[in-house]
């Protein structure tokens, strides 16, 4: 580094070598620099440095925007010997502080105020604009402000007066409206003899307040115009008052909370008592870290000084009295030991009369309530105050106007992030799982991070002793320290709680899913739904709990392990609560999926279907946790359960779950012994199994429950399994094995008196039709499973065999009335959370739209069908809307699009081994193929459809190939036999691309 290297941040940004000016950038990549020059030495998290380069509203490139200012600063600096370094999760700029410009005025201002203003060497961060360098600049300034006045106060209290008066002069010139610059100055004049000046002094501010503000001068500066008036000798010798510093250290490694920084910064103009408060409503969130972070950044903007208290609301000790915290305040301002009050309303009157007309930032961490933060809070609007607490403060919001800072625990990448700042080069999959693991809690990802930091054994280990111990809590202990355990810091918390709302918090640790809602809180502790509610508020309150949903409360992991290790043992308790599930969810499945299985079919309904509908949905999760519970507890409820949800997840699109329970439920099923339960859980798994293309798998599960269930002698159910067998011979394009088995299904339904299996064999056979080009046989088929289903009331089926009419009605050409039916389908889907049936008439309305021209809104749909398929699972739909697009990309000319397209749509079916689209992605390559100039290739794609399409009897696609060889006869000039065939298929399906063949063809109709 060379000898004569400074950064500069006052003035203007950047680097002097040997007094040359160096060029770092632009504006925002100097902010970066001046970003981590503000912390020399001292890592900032990459969260943090967009934070300060972009505000709480980054845009999405911003970290890669952010990588390339690295690599230009590195190379800017590397030829002055200064290093930007990576460390742990961010960056960190090695660089003596003494030689950044504004660290060393800040330095020396805090001893020596001369010193100080001549290092001060203009506008702190000129050119650069956001909210952090606003602040920052703003705190640099009222240090400047704070030097000069005490370099005033310094040269009045030796006898300099002169010097005093004409340095404060040019100082009011510059804040003309700034009470303490009025103060010392008059008290100079005072000194220096010049009484009616002071006077004057007075009275002009007065003005200017009057006049700009509308205000008058404080009570302070009143008292000193009076004394001034009075002649008070005390003024010549008195003292400046003491400059408390009462802030804790900063936080080190602090991630995050840029949105709650903003905010706060937001209210700090307003003036108002700000209340933190945790969004996620339990301990160890972070609420002290992020008042001392935010105190920090801002303190400069106070240089009367800062004061804090622990008000100890939650705390093994109890909370702290406030008599006793305003005692330790007015000592820290000076007040002697006798003048100190002894009554609490006296120490506060004097407290706010000391604060009145100072800029001083108090932090009243961990309050317990609204009475305890009163007395402290100062009314002098130059004052900010930070109350942190684990209860809301609903009264200082009313009454004081508070604002209230809610936060969260941490996200997923500020966990991450967290966490790197105590093992930098932790892998990326550990530290995921380790910050899941934690809940995303700081307190816990600290102590986690402590322990992985240790290096007595590998991350990966430690991660995989969280995962799986039971003892979690004991994990996270801090050893010599349990004040800083996790398990300590929530029994804070609890051991306030009243016992009824304490038994509460201990019985839903019992809880096996993710949420609950009174109900079921009622069932859990033998209350009414009322009291339930009333002890889950009770909770939500104490911060043990979090409201997240009307009606619907949760608790994260961490404090769920507290909850169970308080609670002990509750076997009657949960039973109750399993089977207070079987019985609520029996009641939805009657009037919502009317013709399903219901186990308790006399148990209490719901008013109507669409309050089951909502029911069902909003305890889905609570649902499959509580089947998952009753397997090892209860088994046939287990198995009771797991039935009735079937087609509940099956049409929600939670396949996933879906496969993961019904195979836990198949083993236990088997270990007991238990057929129906064998039988039922591999019906369960084959239809979930089908969504994710796992045909063969499907296809063992089924069979293997047609067995099962002819032996129990159940023709409900085996009709149900050989239905799904069926389904997949269809996809396989294997149609009279298919029609085989239907017959087979429709002879169980009709025995057994099962409507809606009926009415599902007729939507089978109608797709098979479909799917052979027989679409006027198919469309009364449809309508007459639509009839049973809404003889029924079975919503489910109404959607799926309007759906079908449309399509069939699509194919004809008949395309207003295939519309009316897609778009009924949607939307009846759409009010019932039937993803797939939703999502095949997207896919199909689609199909419409692009027949009729309308291309854009057919790839609207299709990307929006693309886009829900994430967050569900069908290959098969995936594939088709896939095929869809790259038909809409070779309409718009974009062949490459339309060849990947086609490509990955082709992949997805053979994979699944479906065979009844396939062909449509051959012919679909082979017109574009065809459009890029290669007709061998094009050629092969059409041969291969037209084979598929022969053996399975698919005459549309075949047409299809037929029509692509045809083209690629003519393109060479030669006769085409195959554009008759075409034709004759077309006109046999009554399709409408038979008369634009002909049109093509130019031969008459």
């Amino acid at each position: 580094m060379g000898e004569r290297v400074e950064f500069r941040l006052l003035g203007w940004v950047g680097l002097e070598d040997g007094g040359r000016e160096i060029d770092t950038g632009h504006s925002r990549q100097r902010c970066v620099l001046a970003a981590l020059l503000i912390d020399a030495r001292e890592p900032v998290m990459t969260a943090e440095l967009v934070s300060r380069v972009w505000g709480s509203d980054p845009p999405d490139s911003a970290l890669n925007v952010l990588y390339g200012y690295v690599t230009r600063l590195r190379k800017v600096l590397a030829p002055s010997g200064i290093r930007l370094l990576r460390r742990g999760g961010g960056y960190l700029i090695d660089v003596e502080p003494a030689l950044v410009d504004a660290l060393r005025f800040k330095r020396l201002q805090a001893t020596d105020p001369a010193a100080a203003l001549e290092a001060w060497r203009g506008k702190p961060l000129p050119g650069i604009e956001g909210e952090w360098a606003d602040q920052v600049r703003a705190g640099l300034i009222a240090l400047h402000l704070s030097a000069q006045l005490r370099l005033a106060e310094e040269e009045t209290a030796q006898g300099r007066h002169t010097a005093a008066v004409d340095r404060l002069s040019g100082v009011l010139a510059e804040h003309p409206l700034e009470e303490r610059v009025v103060a010392v100055l008059m008290t100079a004049l005072f000194r220096a003899g010049n009484t009616p000046q002071a006077l004057d002094c007075y009275l002009a501010f007065r003005r200017r307040l009057s006049d700009e503000l509308g205000i008058g001068p404080g009570a302070r500066l009143r008292l000193l115009h009076q004394r001034i008036l009075e002649g008070d000798s005390a003024l010549d010798r008195q003292e400046a008052a003491p400059v408390p510093a009462g802030l804790p250290y900063d936080v080190p490694g602090f991630v995050g909370r840029a949105t709650e920084l903003a905010a706060m910064n937001r209210v700090l103009r307003s003036r108002t008592p700000l209340v933190i408060s945790a969004i996620e409503g339990m301990a160890g969130v972070g609420k002290s870290a992020l008042a001392v972070r935010w105190a920090h950044r801002v303190r400069e903007r106070f240089p009367d000084g800062s004061l804090y208290a622990d008000l100890g609301g939650h705390a093994p000790t109890g909370p702290a009295d406030p008599a006793r915290v305003l005692g330790d305040f007015l000592a820290a301002l000076g007040t002697a030991p006798a003048r100190i009050p002894g009554g609490l309303d006296a120490r506060s009157a004097l407290f706010r009369a000391l604060l009145d007309q100072r800029r001083m930032l108090i932090i009243l961490d961990n309050a317990r309530s609204e009475q305890q933060v009163r007395p402290l809070l100062p009314t002098a609007d130059s004052c900010a105050t930070v109350i942190t607490s684990r209860v809301p403060l609903h009264g200082l919001v009313v009454r004081e106007r508070a604002q209230r800072i809610v936060i969260g625990t941490l996200t997923p990448a500020e966990s991450e992030s967290l966490l790197r700042t105590f093992v930098p080069y932790g892998d990326a999959a550990s530290l995921r799982e380790l910050a899941r693991l934690c809940a995303h809690l700081p307190v816990a990802l600290c102590v986690a991070g402590e322990r992985a930091a240790r290096g007595d054994r590998p991350l990966p280990d430690l991660v995989a002793e969280l995962r799986s111990a039971s003892n979690r809590l004991d994990l996270l202990e801090v050893a010599g320290d349990p004040l800083s355990s996790v398990r300590a810091v929530f029994s804070w918390s609890y051991r306030t709680l009243p016992e009824p709302v304490a038994s509460m918090f201990r019985r839903l640790g019992a809880h096996p899913g993710p949420d609950i809602e009174p109900g079921a809180a009622a069932v859990l502790t033998g209350c009414s739904p009322g009291e339930a509610a009333d002890l889950l508020g009770a909770l939500a309150e104490a911060r043990l709990i979090e409201p997240y949903q009307p009606g619907r409360w949760r608790m994260h992991d961490l404090l769920r392990a507290y909850s169970v290790e308080c609670g002990g043992e509750q076997d009657e308790a949960v039973a109750r609560l399993l089977d207070h599930y079987l019985d609520r969810l029996s009641s939805a499945i009657s009037l919502a999926l009317p013709g399903e299985v219901v186990i308790r079919p006399d148990a209490e309904p719901f008013p109507d279907p669409a309050q089951a509908q909502a029911w069902m949905e909003a305890e889905r999760s609570n649902l499959v946790a509580a089947a998952d519970m009753a397997l090892t507890r209860s088994p046939a409820l287990g198995r009771d359960l797991g039935r009735m949800l079937v087609r509940h997840l099956d049409m929600a699109g939670q396949q996933e779950e879906a496969r993961r329970l019904y195979r836990s439920a198949a083993r236990a099923a088997h270990a007991t012994g238990d057929l129906m339960g064998q039988a039922s859980a591999l019906t369960a798994l084959g239809v979930a199994l089908i969504r994710n293309g796992e045909l063969e798998e499907a296809h063992e599960s089924f069979r293997r429950a047609v067995e099962l269930w002819e032996t129990l002698d159940d023709p409900r159910s085996q009709g149900g399994a050989l239905g799904n067998i069926a389904m997949i011979q269809v996809f396989r394009g294997q149609y009279a094995a298919a029609l085989a088995d239907l017959e087979r299904a429709a002879a169980l339904f009709e025995r057994s008196g099962h409507l809606s299996g009926q009415a599902n064999v007729l939507n089978h056979i109608g797709e098979i039709h479909w799917r052979t080009g027989a679409y006027r046989i198919a469309v009364p088929l449809h309508e007459r499973a639509m009839e049973i289903a809404a003889e029924i009331g079975d919503r489910a089926g109404v959607a799926v065999s309007r759906g079908d009419i449309g399509n069939a009605l699509f194919r004809l050409g008949e395309y207003g009335e295939a519309l009316e039916h897609l778009e009924a389908s949607r939307d009846l889907a759409r009010s019932i959370s039937y993803v797939y049936a939703e999502l095949t008439s997207m896919v199909n309305i689609g199909r419409v739209h692009a027949a009729t021209g309308d291309l854009q809104a057919a790839y609207d749909l299709y990307q929006e069908v693309l886009a829900a398929l994430r967050e569900t699972e069908d290959r098969d739909m995936e594939a088709e809307t896939l095929d869809c697009l790259g038909e809409i990309y070779l309409a718009w000319g974009e062949h490459e699009r339309a060849l990947d397209h086609h490509r990955r749509a082709l992949e997805l079916f053979r994979a699944s081994g479906s065979r009844t689209f396939e062909a449509s992605a051959l012919n679909g390559l082979g017109e574009v193929e065809r459009a890029l100039g290669h007709p061998k290739e094009a050629g092969a794609r059409h041969q291969e459809a037209l084979e598929l399409t022969k053996a399975m009897g698919d005459r549309f696609q075949q047409a299809r190939a037929l029509v692509g060889l045809a083209r690629l006869r003519a393109d060479q000039g030669l006769p085409a036999e195959e554009w008759g065939e075409a034709l004759r298929l077309m006109d046999d399906m009554e399709v409408p691309e038979a008369a634009q063949l002909r049109g093509e063809l130019n031969a008459p109709l």
